[in-house]
């Protein structure tokens, strides 16, 4: 698979992963105690015109916001990231961002654009799993997700 092809399979792979997320609040809206748009805080790449625009139409449809959306900026490219860059990129200036806007206290999602890397390099940290059963099922590779969900096992340090 050419480059091109493999970097426009990613982003409709990205777009379905984002599509699923759409589905998945318009669910919860039918639940009493579900999401509303206030819970959800959008990350959006700065450099990238697809991000912007795929951002855009997510943010119009599920009315969020202006003050949960994020922009960064300077973001790393690529699909797989080493852990620093992707600590010190995007997770430590989203976390400042959502502090100084005193979003911490409502939100419950966080929903990256389209062009931020999905798979990050842990391999630090695979490597000090000690238990056989649980390396065989691991991987030194975690999504940006799953980092973000997990932050404070990443040792992030305020900006």
């Amino acid at each position: 698979m050419s480059r091109r092809h493999r970097l426009s399979f990613d982003r409709a792979v990205l777009a379905l992963l984002i599509g699923i997320c759409v589905w998945g609040i318009g669910l919860s809206r039918s639940v009493e105690a579900g999401l509303s748009s206030e819970n959800v805080i959008v990350v959006v790449n700065g450099d990238s015109a697809v991000s912007k625009t795929v951002a855009n139409h997510y943010i119009e449809y599920r009315q969020i916001p202006t003050k949960n959306v994020i922009v960064l900026t300077d973001v790393p490219k690529g699909i797989r990231v080493d852990l620093d860059p992707f600590r010190d990129k995007i997770l430590k200036p989203l976390l400042s961002e959502i502090n100084a806007r005193k979003l911490a206290i409502s939100a419950r999602v966080i929903a990256y654009s389209a062009d931020f890397p999905t798979a990050i390099r842990i391999p630090e940290h695979w490597s000090k799993i000690t238990d056989p059963q649980t390396k065989k099922i691991q991987n030194p590779t975690a999504s940006i997700t799953g980092l973000t969900y997990f932050l404070s096992l990443i040792h992030i340090s305020e900006p």
